[in-house]
């Protein structure tokens, strides 16, 4: 099995949570691993302005670069951060390609504020596909490292495995 974690990250805390899923993933089948960057949202503070606006416009990012053909894959793995009660733009991007895909697929979000899968619905809405496994994160517990149970379960529920071997434990 063939597995494609993609995933957007403007303060790099996605990219931890990115990385934890694929170095999981990877202890049961082959994994690479895709950040999307958008260089409209560089540097840092004028970037941001950029981000808000397209959040606000519901404008679609231009996605650049991509090196994985999602196609390719027995499964897609795709993280955001939380925007405004949304996935961030150049997710959104990125899932409304693959409506009417047949890939399964998995959604995880990392967020401030507490955990809420409203999120994963706009994200399921704008893909048209239902998850096979949804993880939502808050910021605070991924800073402390407490989200390695959390993490474990959400390979679990992708792969339709009962429980993980008792050794991880």
């Amino acid at each position: 099995m063939r597995a494609l974690v993609v995933f957007y990250s403007k303060s790099g805390t996605t990219k931890k949570v990115a990385k934890d899923i694929a170095e999981e993933l990877k202890r049961f089948v082959h994994v690479d691993i895709e950040e999307i960057k958008v260089e409209r949202y560089e540097p840092f503070c004028l970037g941001t302005i950029r981000a808000i606006k397209d959040m606000f416009s519901k404008k679609k990012c231009p996605l650049y670069g991509l090196t994985y053909d999602p196609k390719k894959y027995d499964f897609l793995v795709i993280g955001s951060p939380v925007w405004g009660n949304s996935c961030a733009p150049p997710i959104h991007s990125y899932i409304s390609e693959l409506q009417r895909s047949t890939c399964r697929v998995a959604y995880f979000t990392a967020q401030s504020g507490a955990p809420d899968d409203t999120v994963v619905t706009h994200m399921k809405e704008v893909s048209q596909i239902e998850p096979s496994a949804v993880l939502t994160l808050k910021k605070a517990e991924i800073a402390k490292q407490n989200h390695e149970k959390e993490v474990h379960q959400f390979v679990e529920d992708i792969l339709g495995m009962k429980e993980h071997p008792k050794e991880r434990y």
